[in-house]
């Protein structure tokens, strides 16, 4: 019996389809030429082949199928064909939506990666059927906006990474389906403000967010206030220049915080209180020109810190990375040391990394800004600063930095002199030991070259001799500057007080001229008095005549002592010679006048008014 021809080649087409479907190593040979196939780890790669579109001849069973940097611009249910993938690459295509639907039959995709599209859409029905995907990568696309329940068809998802969109608004209920998410990426987008409604949901989850460069300016307390869980918190490249106290308040599972390149200029301690489980720490790039002391009293278990380019940032006290002062009772963890300049314990920080680098004013390493850290410090980078001089105080030897493998302090304008011989004394220990062990040194420290002084300039600090780095005796600038303004006030000190002295002499002299001239013309009007009631016959005192007197016709017109008197003949009153005290009776002398002239008595006498009364001795002087 002969067999029909169509019947007979449609027996073979069943066959040959119940052999490939069988059989994954069939279709071995339907990889195309511009893909790697390996069908015994069920991979293929198609990256970078130029594909339009998902080809759909490569091994069903595959788990992972990358297609990145193609042109495939639509979807239209290939990817249906391929439903054990585990993995599956779509990046750098030119997709402008996920359709709907597209992925449902991958019930087992565990990883998903479309970033670098142009999707600026999606819907829920976007991600039907991918119950078991556990990351999800959506960044470098075009959205503009997260709406409610928009990933409820993805229960198991634990990554979610939408950086590098544009998305300005996020519904409140956007997350509510994630339970299980563990890491938000939502750096890199036009976020003025933290969804804190939104992240609500994740409260139980949630351990890691990122929300670095984004257009945030204001950290309001109870911001994070649902994320008790939260390990990592990323803010860096944002424009935040407050951040209320209770910001952070409810972060008490906070390992690392990441401020860098914002707006800070403030306090840290007012809001950094209620972070003292924090190991992390980032300030790098923000507004400080100086720190003070106890500038992280509040994290007292920060073990990495980075203080780096900081472009106003000029001074840093030596206590900067002191803790507060113990209590009362005295008791101090193990990084207490005690204070030089007041002889009391104090605690520091554990850092074991400290990265102070590319900070282009701060010119000025504080001694004793250390003092304590030796102790736990691992890494240490000061590279990049405007140093001049580097003077660490005690740490000469590597012996006292017992934990230390890493230092930089290349990238200095450093003036290779006494103040590097202890970098110098580390250099040549870690080339001694690296002979003498012939492996890796224990200590890896950067060489430097020298900035100055000018026969040093150029040469590394480790060519030169200890007997090359010494310091002259010549003061600081500074110090010069010092003692010549306190020259100067000495001076203008003593010259204040010599015209204070001069003139306090002349006062004096002509105090005591005008003593002089005011007892002149008392004398002179006294006597004019006299003269005017022995005229009349009276006594100035009793009131009674006078009984000694000579009267003496004088002309007034030629005599300026009597001019003015209503009568030709003035009286001049007699002036007694002091005899000797017994002697009582008082002789008479008349002096006759010349026109013109009073007589005047000798300057060796002593004279006294006659008056009726008891005789005083009064010293005249005529002039």
């Amino acid at each position: 019996m002969s067999l029909d021809p169509s019947w007979s080649a449609a027996r073979w087409l069943v066959v040959a389809v119940v052999v490939l479907v069988a059989s994954p190593t069939a279709v071995q040979t339907f990889c195309p030429s511009m893909c790697q196939c390996d069908d015994s780890l069920l991979e293929a790669s198609c990256s970078g082949s130029r594909l339009d579109s998902v080809p759909i001849l490569l091994n069903p069973s595959l788990r992972s199928l990358h297609l990145a940097h193609n042109r495939i611009a639509s979807l239209r249910q290939s990817v249906s064909f391929y439903g054990e993938l585990r993995r599956l690459d779509l990046s750098h295509n030119v997709l402008h939506s996920l359709g709907l639907l597209h992925f449902q039959p991958l019930g087992q995709l565990e990883w998903l990666n479309v970033s670098n599209n142009l999707v600026s859409s999606l819907e829920m029905e976007s991600f039907a059927g991918l119950r078991s995907l556990t990351v999800l990568d959506l960044s470098a696309n075009r959205l503009t906006r997260l709406t409610d329940d928009l990933f409820a068809e993805l229960p198991a998802l634990v990554t979610l990474i939408l950086s590098g969109n544009k998305i300005q608004t996020v519904a409140t209920g956007a997350f509510d389906s994630l339970r299980k998410l563990h890491t938000l990426r939502l750096e890199d987008n036009n976020l003025g403000h933290v969804p804190s409604a939104a992240l609500a949901p994740l409260a139980a989850s949630l351990r890691s967010l990122y929300l670095s460069k984004n257009l945030i300016e204001t950290l309001e307390d109870g911001t994070f206030r649902h994320l008790a869980r939260l390990r990592f918190l990323g803010l860096n490249d944002n424009a935040i220049d407050r951040v209320d106290p209770l910001a952070f308040d409810t972060l008490v599972s906070l390992d690392a915080l990441d401020l860098s390149f914002n707006r800070l200029d403030g306090v840290v301690e007012a809001f950094t209180a209620s972070l003292s489980p924090m190991t992390h720490l980032d300030l790098s790039g923000n507004l400080w020109r100086q720190l003070p002391a106890n500038f992280l009293s509040g994290l007292p278990r920060l073990q990495t810190l980075n203080i780096s380019y900081m472009e106003y940032l000029r001074s840093v006290d030596p206590a900067v990375f002191h803790l507060s002062r113990p209590s009362a009772n005295g008791s101090l963890s193990s990084s207490s040391v005690t204070s030089s300049s007041t002889s009391l314990p104090v605690k520091v920080l554990p850092i074991v990394n400290l990265v102070m680098t590319n900070n282009a004013l701060w010119n000025h390493l504080p001694l004793g800004v250390f003092h304590g850290l030796d102790a736990h410090l691992v890494r240490l980078d000061l590279s990049g600063n405007a140093f001049e001089t580097l003077d660490m105080g005690r740490h000469h030897h590597s012996a006292d930095w017992p934990h230390l493998n890493y230092l930089n302090v290349a990238y200095n304008p450093l003036q290779c002199n006494c103040s590097l011989l202890w970098l110098w004394n580390m250099l040549q220990q870690r080339n001694h030991s690296t002979a003498v062990s012939g492996g890796s040194p224990a200590v890896v420290v950067v060489n430097v070259t020298c900035s100055g002084p000018p026969p040093f300039s150029g040469l590394p600090l480790s060519s030169l001799n200890q007997s090359d780095l010494f310091c002259s005796l010549a003061l600081p600038v500074s110090i010069i500057v010092l003692l010549v303004i306190s020259w100067l006030v000495l001076v203008a000190g003593l010259v204040v007080l010599v015209i204070y002295w001069r003139r306090r002499r002349n006062a004096t002299r002509e105090s005591r001229l005008m003593i002089i001239k005011s007892s002149h013309h008392h004398h002179q009007y006294h006597h004019r008095d006299l003269s005017f009631q022995h005229h009349n016959g009276t006594s100035p005192i009793l009131g009674g005549p006078v009984k000694h007197q000579q009267q003496y016709r004088v002309d007034s017109n030629s005599s300026p002592a009597l001019s003015g008197h209503h009568h030709v003949g003035a009286t001049i009153p007699h002036y007694y010679q002091h005899q000797h005290p017994n002697n009582l009776q008082h002789q008479h002398q008349h002096h006759h006048f010349q026109p013109g002239q009073l007589a005047a008595p000798s300057a060796r006498d002593e004279y006294t008014y006659h008056c009726a009364g008891t005789i005083k001795r009064i010293p005249v002087t005529v002039v």
